[in-house]
Formats: structure tokens, C-alpha cells, sequence
């Protein structure tokens, strides 16, 4: 698969899907809307998504090696002063900081990693995370990678997990 080609293709589904998240901005952990809508999409594309509570977390392929994928879907508390049409109307959030882009950008790459899942050498793990400026935002998803079910109540005090909110995977430009 020519990967580039097949971003091309899906730019239209991608601006749609980054308009969708950008007019329904949620900030920090409230981000019902952003999970089930990633949750249906995901579905969508023949993917079985996971709810990790406040995120979604999904599993690609088999074996090693392992590399996660992972976008932000929080907005952030101001007003939406853009002007655009799909601008969120209700006067009290806005995606200023990209996070749509992040989980539209997901979205489209874990469409084109299932349409060739057959020939993925490895395990790619997706993430999508509420609160990225909290610790609670990771920490209320990695655990269903490390352990498989809900920890949010176990005690896990000489556990670490790690946020990758300044890691960016990948950067495509389009005019959004």
C-alpha cells in the first residue's frame, strides 16, 4: 500500500472527521462525545474498539515488535473565535491546540493500517486520551495496555506509566 496515496484519498473523511471533533470540542477527562464517536468509527472500520473509561484503546496485528499510536481528543476551556462554520458553537470551548487534527489524523491511519493488517509485522496499539495536560488523562488508558482491564481502583503505587503528550507521530498539512 502506498501509504501517502491512501492519506490522499481519505483527506476528505479526515477533514470531516477532524470538523466533527473540532465543533463538539470537550475539555479534560469529559470527552463523551470524541469517545463514542471514535468508538464508532473504529467499528466502522472493522476495528474492536476498547472503552478504558475515559479514552478508547483499540489493538492492530500480532507479535513484536510493539509500537503505540496515540492522539489527544481534549479541547481547551476559551471561546471558539475562529469564525469558521464548524467553529463549537457553545461559547465555552475550542480545539486551539490541534487535538482534533491529532485523533482525525488516528483515525485515518488506523483505517489504512486495518485495510493492511495482513501484512503488519508487529503489534500497533492505538490510543485515543482525554486530559492530555493531566496525569489522569494517560494514566486512565495505559493500564489497559499493561494489564488488560480498568486499574483505577487497584493499588498501583510502584507502578510508573509515562504521558507522550509532547511526542508527535506524524505531521500532514493539509488546508483544514
Amino acid at each position: 500500500m502506498d501509504y501517502y496515496q491512501r492519506a490522499c484519498e481519505l483527506k476528505d473523511e479526515t477533514v470531516a472527521n477532524r470538523r466533527y471533533f473540532h465543533t463538539n470540542a470537550e475539555v479534560g477527562l469529559d470527552c463523551d462525545k470524541a469517545k463514542a464517536y471514535v468508538m464508532e468509527k473504529l467499528t466502522e472500520y472493522g476495528i474492536k474498539p476498547r472503552d478504558c473509561g475515559h479514552g478508547v484503546v483499540a489493538t492492530l496485528g500480532a507479535g513484536s515488535p510493539v509500537i503505540l499510536l496515540r492522539a489527544d481528543m481534549d479541547a481547551l476551556p476559551m471561546p471558539e473565535e475562529s469564525g469558521e462554520p464548524f467553529a463549537c458553537p457553545d461559547g465555552e470551548h475550542a480545539h486551539a491546540c490541534g487535538h482534533d487534527f491529532h485523533a482525525a489524523m488516528l483515525l485515518a491511519a488506523a483505517r489504512m493500517l486495518k485495510e493492511n493488517e495482513g501484512d503488519l509485522k508487529g503489534t500497533v496499539k492505538l490510543m485515543f486520551q482525554p486530559a492530555c495536560g493531566f496525569s489522569q488523562g494517560s494514566s486512565g488508558v495505559l493500564p489497559y495496555y499493561f494489564y488488560g482491564k480498568d486499574t483505577s481502583s487497584a493499588d498501583m503505587s510502584g507502578d510508573k506509566f509515562f504521558t507522550f503528550s509532547d511526542i508527535s507521530f506524524i505531521e500532514v498539512v493539509w488546508d483544514l
